[in-house]
């Protein structure tokens, strides 16, 4: 299925891919100078939290009104939950009545398709039926790479959703792996990363992190962790700031649910750790397990990000049967304000998310 062009809103396409070492700003060896000077591309305006890790988000009981204009103030991100029905995808910030005052966005329905080479994905609008983005990953013996098409007629401003009209360019990159001196071990699954010249005329990159600890039973062993994870980021000028980020700056990221019950339990567990640690349980309202539709809802979730702010959100859980994850998109008005660059930053960390969910699964399936 392609998205036929418009009479009065363009399409822009690309090719994401990454480029080699030396073009990738992200992965630029150090000791050389790197491609974007410092200046050119405005900051991202986000910071890992100092200090202890955040405790655990409870369930706070409010007026809808104060609660609603506090979200609005205070949550600087956007949180789609991503749930797999059959062959389809659907995006939504608000899945239960109890997520009704986190920050809400537009959802997206997702049709997803197989083919000999890859897959397809065509995002649109939940309530119009509008065709905003349409991905193809294709994977042959001389390529593999993601190609987009764009329909630039929305951005974001003051927090909104608007219609724009405004033109833009998209250029094209080859796939180009992780540098090898960033992967202090061979992982078992290949750690990629994507990029591209996107729409707002800056490179960015899609893709995996290589975050990784010392093994608590084996000393001197490496084990790698969040490697599901997938980054929408351009953080680095050169390779050797890796060490100085716990969790580098992304302005979106991709988290997989772990929907076995032995890792829903020590989530769980954490959760109620975290909360021992700085409240007293007397404060801790958790709401009922089973909840009819037709209930008084009294008690409300507010949004945790999984990554920076809070690494146990308790707005996780819902409906885990059906959940592939959560694509955490972190608010930057200047990035937004470009039109179709909300759509094409949801669409890509979600396309490849999906693609590295594929990949663990074949892994699994190999090794068992």
């Amino acid at each position: 299925m392609c998205i036929e062009k418009p009479s009065k809103t363009q399409i822009t396409a690309g090719r994401l891919s990454g480029p080699a070492a030396s073009e990738n700003p992200n992965l630029h060896p150090p000791g050389s100078q790197p491609l974007l000077q410092p200046g050119q591309i405005p900051p991202l305006r986000r910071k890992k939290p100092s200090g202890a890790d955040p405790f655990i988000e409870l369930y706070v009981k409010r007026d809808c009104s104060e609660l609603s204009l506090d979200v609005a103030q205070t949550q600087p991100f956007w949180k789609f939950h991503v749930l797999k029905f059959g062959h389809c995808l659907y995006l939504t910030t608000n899945p239960t009545l109890r997520h009704l005052h986190c920050r809400n966005a537009p959802g997206y329905f997702v049709q997803v398709c197989d083919g000999p080479c890859g897959f397809s994905m065509i995002f649109e609008d939940i309530s119009t039926g509008e065709e905003l983005v349409k991905i193809d990953k294709l994977t042959d013996r001389c390529s593999n790479q993601f190609m987009f098409h764009v329909r630039k007629n929305r951005h974001v401003k003051d927090g909104r959703f608007q219609k724009s009209t405004r033109n833009g360019n998209a250029e094209s990159r080859a796939l180009e792996p992780i540098p090898q001196e960033l992967l202090p071990a061979t992982p078992t699954t290949p750690m990629l990363s994507y990029s591209s010249q996107m729409i707002d005329g800056l490179l960015w990159s899609v893709g995996s992190l290589p975050q990784y600890r010392e093994s608590r039973i084996k000393s001197q062993e490496i084990k790698y962790i969040a490697k599901k994870n997938v980054y929408f980021h351009r953080c680095f000028g050169d390779i050797s700031r890796y060490p100085e980020y716990d969790v580098p700056p992304a302005m979106a990221v991709f988290r997989e649910c772990e929907s076995g019950s032995r890792k829903r339990a020590m989530r769980q567990l954490n959760r109620f750790l975290q909360a021992g640690h700085e409240l007293s349980s007397k404060l801790l309202k958790l709401p009922p397990a089973n909840v009819s539709p037709y209930a008084e809802i009294t008690l409300y979730y507010k949004g945790g990000d999984g990554v920076y702010f809070d690494k146990v959100p308790a707005d996780d859980e819902p409906d885990h049967h059906h959940k592939l994850g959560w694509v955490t998109v972190y608010d930057d008005p200047h990035v937004f304000s470009k039109q179709g660059m909300f759509d094409l930053v949801v669409a890509l960390t979600t396309a490849i998310g999906y693609e590295r969910n594929l990949a663990f699964e074949a892994s699994n399936s190999n090794s068992s």
